[in-house]
């Protein structure tokens, strides 16, 4: 029994430090850093093309408001008043574009998806590049799929929540803990969704699951971290003034992209793992 314990402890180990060098040789926290940058020009593009696709459909009407609060609420924990009101905004002025300007949010997008396939890549250690079909197949896919997604899991919880409010009791707290699920669930799917589907090549089912729940919990684990930090150190707003939003979403979406890439490090390495040993453990076909 103890030696079981020893040798379970060992492989966990190992597969810990191996995960954690192979984060570091693939310089994740660099091409976060570059991935930040680049949400920072592409998510109100990504919003409003979200938003565009839930109103094409009927049912989904009047989840847009909904989809940005949302949002706001369980991915930018403690998001002040100025980052609301300046997103949505700007999310309403995108709305109200022309044409070309219209191409240029679509483009703008794009550059996102092709620099977050890039490095997934880079992970995956895949050298062959898709097609421009098949890229632009993808990109719209993940791209269209995930507000749907989104517009799905908020047009069945509203009633839900509507129920907690007008009729307490045993079910409503039931419902309470589904609709705080809720927001875990659909990162763990969006992530699972960016690792099988932005890679250029194959990805199990279960080994991308596993890469999402992973990067959804430290996501939680993130979220409630940062949201300390932000209610509790507000020097950042004595420095920064008006601007203080601008270096706080920064630094919040590159530590989010830490915990994504890191997801994907975890979903590419299980297959190579699984014939990895430990040294000095033996082979359990041996």
């Amino acid at each position: 029994m103890l030696d079981n314990s020893i040798a379970l402890a060992r492989r966990f180990g190992f597969y810990a430090i191996h995960i954690l060098r192979q984060f570091t040789d693939h310089h994740c926290l660099t091409r976060a850093a570059s991935l930040s940058f680049t949400t920072l020009l592409a998510i109100v593009p990504f919003a409003a093309i979200a938003l565009a696709i839930l109103t094409a459909f009927p049912v989904f009407a009047g989840v847009g408001e909904t989809l940005t609060a949302f949002i706001l609420t369980n991915f930018t924990p403690d998001a002040n008043a100025a980052i609301q009101e300046t997103f949505r905004t700007f999310v309403s002025n995108a709305e109200n574009l022309s044409g070309a300007g219209i191409l240029f949010l679509i483009g703008t997008a794009a550059v996102l998806m092709y620099e977050i396939e890039a490095t997934f890549n880079h992970i995956w250690q895949t050298q062959e590049r898709r097609t421009l079909t098949a890229r632009l197949t993808v990109f719209w896919t993940v791209m269209s799929l995930g507000p749907i997604l989104l517009g799905l899991g908020l047009s069945v919880s509203a009633p839900l929540v509507a129920s907690t409010i007008t009729e307490p009791g045993p079910a409503a707290q039931s419902i309470s803990l589904v609709v705080y699920l809720l927001p875990v669930t659909l990162e763990i799917a969006g992530f699972s969704l960016l690792y099988m589907a932005l890679p250029n090549t194959p990805v199990k089912l279960r080994h991308a699951l596993t890469g999402g729940i992973i990067a959804g919990l430290l996501f939680e684990a993130l979220k409630f971290g940062f949201g300390v930090y932000i209610r509790n150190f507000t020097a950042y707003d004595a420095i920064y003034g008006a601007l203080s939003a601008l270096p706080v979403f920064l630094i919040w979406t590159y530590l989010s992209w830490a915990v994504i890439l890191f997801g994907g490090v975890i979903t590419a390495e299980i297959p190579r793992l699984r014939g990895a040993q430990p040294q000095g453990q033996p082979d359990a076909h041996s």
